[in-house]
């Protein structure tokens, strides 16, 4: 994390151990990753980067609404023909920027140990200091009530005074 340049406990390391045919399906990953083969031997198929800052993990043909939240445009079906194949052996060190489609095959017994570099989002920083924010203000503590049906115009016009009101508190946030 020091030598990287990154915030303390920004690094996740897992251990993977796979029988021969075991696989990951295509997918991309919200974080980038090193990973060094210690034993057998992998396949990995690298495609194009689909979305550099992916919010989440994505394997192809899962959950297209939740892909949506970081990506516009069309998801393929698969790994493009012409694809990168690599075949990584114990010793060698790979590494998978986030949001790069990737798939992986175990050739063998094989272990790994991946290094997830898992550092905080801008957005995940701002939205923290502003929710600590609006939490103190008891305005934004009170409970969205009469929801109901035929309230909904009252809603709005309540939502939209506290929005008017959201720019001195993101301002503030700078101070704290």
């Amino acid at each position: 994390e020091r030598d990287l340049g990154l915030p303390f406990r920004s690094v996740s390391t897992t251990v993977i151990t796979s029988p021969p045919g075991a696989h990951a399906e295509p997918h991309l990953d919200s974080y980038p990753q090193f990973t060094v083969q210690l034993r057998g031997s992998k396949r990995w198929r690298i495609g194009p980067e689909l979305a550099p800052y992916a919010l989440h993990s994505f394997v192809l043909g899962g959950d297209e609404a939740r892909a949506r939240e970081f990506h516009d445009g069309e998801l393929p079906l698969d790994l493009p023909p012409g694809s990168l194949e690599l075949a990584v052996t114990p010793g060698d060190v790979l590494y998978v920027p986030s949001g790069v489609l990737h798939a992986v095959e175990s050739c063998d017994h094989a272990v790994s140990i991946a290094f997830d570099l898992v550092p905080p989002r801008w957005s995940e920083i701002v939205v923290r200091m502003l929710k600590a924010r609006l939490n103190r203000d008891p305005a934004w503590q009170s409970f969205v009530l009469g929801t109901g049906a035929g309230s909904q115009a009252a809603v709005r016009a309540t939502m939209a005074g506290m929005l008017a009101e959201l720019p001195r508190h993101v301002a503030s946030v700078t101070d704290d």
